[in-house]
């Protein structure tokens, strides 16, 4: 095999891959794992011909024109030049070999410099490199997955991830695991009739500094809102109130201000 070929570590997220997986069949997830794992051992030279198709379904026989129509139609692969792709294949392959790269020339400049110093020379110091590979990850990522692990509602990580990396963290009073942690606090004492806030949500929302939420009820009676309760969202009360032009739904912020004119049901 070349030095090409020495295949590094790949970044895999479970929750992804099985989220992602969630409205396959279970032939066509079964085929798109086995792709993803044929694509990474053969460098993403995985051909789109018969044979390849038939070793992918081997094990069950499926209809490969179904499970092919499935992948693309979801947009799990698609097919570039009589070959068998996948984004984030794309993507942590790329960022592997830049990173096996990395590492192997860091590796040879550092031997080099020991072997060309002469023996009388004063001894360089140098920085032991550990080998790179996709699993070595940021601060910032090392930080999220800390927090990730810890919440309880694992909905959306992409785009918690996003709104995570965001927060600027010599602003806000709460280390990550804090954050985390306020945020199971919070979905504890999650009255039942308000659904859990999806991290990314909770994050772009600042909802760390959110005070306890009245129930619908005593919310009403506080401010004089007459009407029946329609729903709780993204820190606004909704309720269904009747006046001149029928019945109508008006949003109120938790200090009961009115943030929006009624719309007409």
């Amino acid at each position: 095999m070349s030095e090409d070929r020495k295949m590094v570590f790949i970044k895999y997220w479970p929750d992804d891959v099985l989220n992602g997986c969630a409205l396959l069949t279970w032939q066509s997830e079964l085929t798109y794992r086995r792709i993803i794992d044929n694509i990474y051992t053969s460098d993403n030279n995985l051909f789109d011909d018969e044979i390849t198709w038939q070793v992918l379904t081997s094990k069950f026989n499926g209809n490969v024109d179904q499970i092919k129509d499935e992948l693309i139609k979801k947009k799990k692969i698609f097919i570039s030049n009589g070959i068998i792709r996948n984004k984030g294949c794309d993507k942590w392959l790329a960022e592997a070999k830049l990173n096996n790269k990395t590492a192997s020339d860091r590796g040879k400049k550092g031997a080099n410099a020991r072997w060309n110093s002469s023996s009388n020379a004063q001894a360089i110091p140098t920085t032991n490199y550990k080998p790179l590979s996709t699993n070595q990850i940021s601060t910032k990522d090392k930080s999220f997955n800390e927090f990730w692990d810890i919440v309880r509602f694992k909905k959306g990580k992409e785009d918690a991830k996003k709104s995570f990396d965001k927060i600027d963290f010599n602003k806000v009073k709460y280390t990550n695991i804090e954050l985390a942690n306020k945020y199971n606090e919070q979905l504890d004492n999650l009255p039942e009739w308000q659904s859990p806030k999806h991290v990314q949500g909770w994050l772009t929302g600042k909802r760390w500094n959110d005070e306890e939420s009245l129930t619908p009820t005593d919310f009403a009676k506080k401010y004089n809102i007459e009407g029946s309760f329609q729903k709780y969202d993204d820190g606004v009360y909704y309720f269904q109130e009747k006046d001149s032009f029928g019945l109508m739904t008006y949003k109120y912020k938790k200090s009961g201000e009115l943030v929006t004119s009624g719309k007409k049901i």
